[in-house]
């Protein structure tokens, strides 16, 4: 097959996979429409941090994590999908190897609400800050991993893996004419240096590695990563961001979304 026809069903797969968001689920990340739209989204979420680190141990953390992921994906997405309009390509090869997983996003009913956990899979520890989650469902996903409040410190190494009928756009593995099939779906949200969050700022280090399980017709079962990190340096003015940036790398491009000075304006280089 020829190249742009493994980049049209890498699209493809994209696609179903950018199918997922819910409209319900409170502002929590949906793809946005734009990359500046995407970037502020996730600083919006991020600054949920701030309420959330006081009460990790409902869940709600997860929430948001979840929300500061979907729009670094979807910022990460759109930034491609505009080189690739601006090459003339029409969209069929994304640039950067950006094979996975597209635009996909968390579904929003991933956003975890503060009740929906059995808190039989939630262990806290107060002498270490941490809040450890066991196997706990919601929403089409399980989570595993911990989050760690010191002061103003947030650590997080969490994984979830995704039901795959979680996704609108999952069909069955080899129906006739069948669009790429999501097989499963595996993300680990960690900060390799804790995010420090206050009223003011936000700074930090926040890493989202995904790994997609997809049937692809005519190509087989493929395998998918994709490696995000992203650089908070945030100041915040009321619960918005009004200065600093946002840094975004996806090991073969970075991009740069700087704040301000109104509430979540948002210019990229």
């Amino acid at each position: 097959m020829k190249a742009r026809g493994i980049g049209l069903i890498v699209a493809l797969a994209a696609a179903a996979l950018a199918g997922c968001g819910d409209d319900d689920d409170g502002g929590s990340g949906g793809a946005a429409g734009s990359p500046e739209g995407a970037a502020a989204n996730s600083a919006s979420a991020a600054v949920e941090l701030n309420t959330v680190k006081e009460q990790p141990a409902d869940g709600a953390v997860l929430g948001t994590l979840n929300k500061m992921y979907a729009n670094l994906q979807a910022f990460d997405v759109q930034i491609k999908a505009q080189e690739a309009q601006a090459a003339g390509d029409g969209g069929g090869n994304l640039p950067g190897g950006g094979m996975l997983p597209g635009g996909g996003q968390i579904p929003g009913r991933l956003t975890v609400r503060h009740d929906a956990l059995d808190e039989a899979c939630i262990t806290v520890d107060m002498n270490t800050g941490s809040t450890t989650f066991d196997n706990c469902e919601e929403g089409g996903a399980t989570f595993n991993g911990s989050v760690t409040v010191n002061g103003d410190q947030v650590s997080v190494d969490v994984q979830m893996v995704v039901d795959p009928s979680s996704y609108a756009g999952a069909v069955p593995a080899g129906a006739p004419g069948a669009a790429p099939s999501i097989k499963e779906v595996r993300v680990t949200e960690k900060t390799p240096t804790p995010l420090t969050v206050t009223d003011t700022r936000i700074d930090g280090v926040f890493q989202v590695n995904i790994m997609a399980t997809i049937d692809i017709p005519m190509l087989g079962t493929q395998t998918l990563p994709t490696n995000l990190t992203a650089t908070y340096a945030l100041e915040l003015t009321d619960g918005c961001a009004t200065g600093g940036t946002l840094a975004i790398s996806d090991g073969n491009q970075s991009h740069t979304a700087t704040f301000g000075p109104g509430c979540n304006e948002v210019t990229i280089e």
